[in-house]
């Protein structure tokens, strides 16, 4: 049985292998990732606001994760304060601009709260389907939430409320 956390990634994994949906007919299954109980049981609650744009990501590296974009945001946008939480080694490539604060660091989901309910928005854009659970978790707990304008994206968050594409 094949395994998959979106429809976006099957129908990737087909055109890749040359396969139709046909030809995987029962052995194939598409299992959404579930946000943690944490964020359906709690929602935002705008504390004193200290960042205008959080991105949190569990790893820095790889295109994927957009930090480039981020900071390049942040460059655009010397008026906003930016927070990038997580770890890897972009930002000892990439020098960030004074108004983008990166904490290398893990967080448990409460730590977490914290930093979400000290921001206005959270900016998550994404170059392709990743198992964006961070973003989902996000929005699940009410955090307005800025993300890619791209198929994958709008697959999951086309219906809910507070999320814009950019």
């Amino acid at each position: 049985l094949l395994i998959f956390v979106s429809r976006w990634i099957f129908t990737h994994f087909l055109q890749e292998v040359r396969l139709t949906q046909r030809d995987l007919q029962g052995h194939w299954q598409i299992i959404s990732n579930g946000v943690g109980s944490f964020f359906e049981e709690n929602s935002y609650k705008p504390a004193e606001i200290t960042t205008d744009f959080i991105t949190i990501r569990n790893i820095f590296d790889g295109s994927t994760y957009c930090l480039d974009v981020v900071t390049e945001l942040a460059r655009r946008y010397p008026q906003y304060r930016f927070l990038v939480i997580g770890k890897g080694r972009f930002f000892e490539h990439v020098q960030p601009p004074d108004n983008l604060t990166v904490l290398k660091t893990e967080l448990t989901h409460q730590d977490m709260a914290r930093y979400l309910n000290s921001a206005r928005y959270a900016l998550m854009p994404i170059r392709q389907d990743t198992q964006g659970l961070m973003s989902c978790e996000m929005a699940t707990y009410g955090l307005p939430l800025i993300t890619s304008d791209i198929e994958v994206c709008h697959m999951v968050f086309e219906s809910c409320p507070h999320v814009a594409f950019i």
